[in-house]
């Protein structure tokens, strides 16, 4: 064991990050960096899936729009017959 505590808590921790027990600093913050990355891509991926279900309920919803324009037309034209 070393009489420096500065040399005992380097072994100190050279030891413990071997029995995974604690990381390094960097290995630490290149793990949050890439958990970081992958929840903005899930956020960005989102967006886009709303983007999309919008899009598509906006078609559906002219759609509707165009089918009961036709029912009026055609119940108008029944009245008037």
């Amino acid at each position: 064991m070393s009489t420096n505590k500065k040399e005992y808590m380097r072994e100190y921790m050279q030891k413990v990050r071997k029995l995974g027990k604690v990381i390094h600093w960097r290995e630490y913050s290149k793990r949050k960096q890439f958990k970081i990355e992958y929840l903005e891509k899930e956020v960005q991926s989102l967006k886009e899936d709303w983007l999309m279900c919008d899009a598509v309920c906006d078609q559906k919803e002219f759609k509707i729009r165009e089918l009961n324009k036709q029912v009026k037309e055609l119940k108008h034209e029944l009245k008037h017959k």
